[in-house]
This record gives structure tokens, C-alpha cells and sequence, in this order.
């Protein structure tokens, strides 16, 4: 391969990563829920590193954090081209918003529901 398309290719990927933070920190300061799931994740990530989690209760903490910021960018990629091609009040740009909403609804309930797994029976144990 030459080194000028292997110049080219670093480029691309230099620029796909840059178009990824972008994305990041346009979710990050324009959307509230954004910044309340990096709260919560945060909040989780520390009683984890507290409560001495096994490797196996991480994975399964942090593919759930992982899947709710997944699921609202997507969320939040969805309202915006929506928005964009509907500026007036349409029935199945409401129902496209609804159901990308109930995604993130459905993640951050599974996210819920994986926590308190993994932490009541420490916090049990812990308090008797």
C-alpha cells in the first residue's frame, strides 16, 4: 500500500473520530437526559469501585450504561432529523419520537432493574 493511501485512511479515521465527539458533545450540551444518565453513571460506577464488584457484575453494569447513552444519542439523532423534516406537527413524526423516547425508556428501566440487582444484597448485607 502506498504511503500516501495510508495517509489518506489515518485522515478519515482522524476525522470519523472527531465527527463521533462531536456527536457526543452535542447530545452532551443540548439534551438534559444526556446529562442526567452521565450523573447516574457516575454515581454507579463509584459504589461499584465502593462495593467491590466482581468482573462479571461490571460487564453487565457497564453494558447497561453503555446501552442507555447508546439508546439516547439515537433518541436524540431521531428527534433532530424528525424535527428537521417535519417543522409542523406530524402523526408519524410523533409516533418516530415516541417510540425512539420508549427505547431509552425501556434501557434505562433494564439499567434500573440490572442495579438493583447487583447492589441490594450488598447494601443488605452491608446494613445486617
Amino acid at each position: 500500500m502506498s504511503s500516501g493511501l495510508k495517509e489518506t485512511k489515518k485522515k478519515k479515521k482522524g476525522i470519523g473520530l472527531r465527527y463521533a465527539l462531536k456527536g457526543v458533545n452535542f447530545v452532551w450540551a443540548e439534551e438534559k437526559n444526556f446529562k442526567i444518565h452521565s450523573l447516574s453513571a457516575v454515581c454507579v460506577i463509584l459504589l461499584g469501585f465502593l462495593f467491590r464488584l466482581s468482573n462479571t457484575e461490571w460487564l453487565f453494569l457497564m453494558f447497561s450504561i453503555t446501552i442507555v447513552f447508546v439508546t439516547e444519542m439515537l433518541n436524540s439523532a431521531f428527534e433532530s432529523l424528525v424535527d428537521e423534516l417535519y417543522p409542523h406537527y406530524h402523526p408519524i413524526a410523533g409516533k418516530v419520537k415516541d417510540i425512539a423516547a420508549g427505547s431509552v425508556l425501556i434501557a434505562a428501566i433494564g439499567a434500573a432493574i440490572t442495579g438493583f440487582i447487583i447492589f441490594v444484597p450488598k447494601i443488605i448485607f452491608l446494613i445486617f
